[in-house]
């Protein structure tokens, strides 16, 4: 859209009431929310994706922190002297 077609629609605007400015302005949010929210990623879409961060830690002998791998072995350590 060209720049003289936007201050064209502009000028048309400033012609309305108050009233109908407000209407204008809430139609046009109203339309823009519609666009975003079909341009970002559908719920299923988003599920299908694998948290890779998430699964640190979550299988056995996994480990978040080197603090939790530490305690670990010296459970193990100490298991191995009794």
């Amino acid at each position: 859209m060209s720049t003289e077609h936007i201050q064209s629609l502009v000028r048309q605007a400033r012609e309305l009431s108050p009233d109908e400015r407000v209407e204008l302005i809430k139609d046009l949010q109203d339309s823009l929310t519609a666009e975003a929210s079909h341009s970002q990623v559908e719920p299923e879409e988003e599920n299908k994706r694998t948290d890779y961060l998430a699964l640190f830690g979550s299988g056995r002998g996994g480990f978040v922190t080197a603090q939790e791998a530490d305690e670990f072995i010296r459970q193990e350590r100490d298991a191995w002297d009794n």
